[in-house]
């Protein structure tokens, strides 16, 4: 039997312009859609998700009001996933902040321990970008005096000592941003630091 693609929906109502909008791709798509209310917030990614073995939670939800738009998709491949969100980029969809696929990892999570878990992410990632625009930066202040490669500043010993602290924190802050796992927010927020406070010395350097 095939898999049925799924995608549930939270504060994306049918009632909005977007959750409407949104509806009409998946309908296009021949996804099902699914409303995910604040009172099933209590529920099991995999109860919602109608996965065996999850029960529903006969407590609903009556917690303090959660206004993150959710988008959790199931069963969808990448090149449908790729597709979905082309087509909501082409039929002017707004950014949703948080989304998610349906894993054995997340489906023992209730709704909002998942909102909990993505909000982390967004901002880690939000982070992420910012450590990586201020490299862009710094690659670009430091080849005004050095005509070194920017992918990996050497330490250059006709540099100043401004510049030298500069190429180093530049090197660092690449060296996080390869890493092939999000790192956590306390080990880039210090890099970040290091990085600005490097250019903030080299940019005050008379």
């Amino acid at each position: 039997m095939a898999k049925e693609e799924l995608v549930l929906l939270y504060q994306l109502d049918a009632t909005s312009e977007k959750g409407m909008k949104i509806r009409e791709v998946l309908s296009r798509l021949n996804i099902r859609a699914k409303t995910i209310s604040q009172t099933m917030l209590s529920q099991t990614i995999g109860h919602l998700a109608g996965l065996p073995g999850h029960l529903a939670n006969p407590a609903a939800y009556d917690g303090e009001p959660v206004s993150d738009e959710v988008l959790l998709m199931k069963d969808l491949s990448d090149a449908r996933i790729d597709r979905l969100l082309k087509d909501f980029r082409d039929n002017g969809i707004g950014r949703i902040d948080l989304k998610a696929v349906v894993t054995a990892h997340n489906q023992k999570w209730t709704v909002l321990d998942l909102i909990t878990e993505l909000r982390q992410e967004h901002a880690v990632m939000g982070r992420f970008n910012q450590l990586y625009q201020s490299v862009q930066l710094a690659d670009l202040l430091l080849g005004a005096e050095t005509a070194a490669d920017s992918s990996t500043p050497p330490l250059v010993a006709g540099l100043s000592p401004a510049s030298q602290k500069l190429s180093s924190a530049i090197r660092e802050s690449r060296a996080l941003l390869n890493t092939r796992e999000l790192p956590e927010m306390a080990q880039i927020d210090a890099i970040l630091d290091r990085l600005k406070t490097a250019l903030a010395d080299f940019q005050g350097q008379a």
